[in-house]
């Protein structure tokens, strides 16, 4: 949904739609995002509207910068509300900031967990080769955080990565994985298509807190 999202952004930019037709979907997808119950597909999209609300008024000028003092209330206010609400017995205010504690329930430890173990695993083989491409879970278990211990993993299973470019950081090796970004920014630099530019970007925000590969929509 975040990735058909943007797609229908950029087809309104480049005029491809009506305006209407961006808001009614745009609701659509907003509205099943909420009852998703998905506190990263909420963060994710949050980000993603702030981004693309920046630059549209251009928040960096004065005019645009005045613009959001009149937003800005009228998005608070609806936070508010969407705060004060539940769906299917979770409150999604007390949902969206238990992303933000690391113990807040399983799935929130285990991501946080991995992550952490994915960090840990760099600083302590990584910073100049990695492990090899899909072999940080031939490691990762030794590095896992005391928390995680009310998880089990049986022999051969371990914990996925929910953070894909600390991954690839600990397979590349910190000096492969520079490289690669270096190489990759130089080429998106002369990519002349700014949907290009701009998939590339949220792609990678999306990597920090989703395993990419899992998803078939991305590539």
């Amino acid at each position: 949904m975040f990735f058909s999202n943007l797609a229908l952004f950029y087809a309104f930019r480049k005029r491809l739609i009506k305006l209407n037709i961006l808001i009614a979907v745009g609701i659509l997808f907003f509205i099943c995002v909420i009852l998703s119950i998905s506190r990263l597909g909420q963060l994710l999209f949050l980000i993603f509207y702030a981004i693309e609300f920046g630059r549209y008024i251009n928040i960096f000028s004065l005019k645009g910068a005045i613009k959001s003092l009149f937003v800005l209330p009228v998005v608070l206010a609806l936070v508010y509300i969407l705060s004060t609400m539940s769906i299917g017995g979770f409150n999604i205010g007390a949902r969206f900031i238990s992303a933000f504690e690391v113990e807040a329930d399983l799935s929130t430890i285990e991501r946080y967990g991995s992550s952490q173990a994915l960090f840990n695993l760099l600083k302590d083989k990584s910073l100049l080769l990695g492990v090899g491409m899909y072999n940080f879970q031939y490691y990762i278990k030794d590095y896992l955080p005391a928390y995680m211990d009310v998880l089990y993993y049986p022999r051969g299973a371990s914990p996925a990565s929910f953070n894909f470019v600390l991954q690839m950081i600990v397979e590349l090796g910190l000096i492969l994985f520079l490289i690669y970004m270096l190489l990759t920014c130089l080429i998106l630099q002369r990519t002349a298509n700014s949907f290009i530019r701009f998939w590339y970007f949220y792609l990678f925000l999306f990597s920090l807190s989703f395993q990419t590969l899992n998803f078939s929509i991305p590539f």
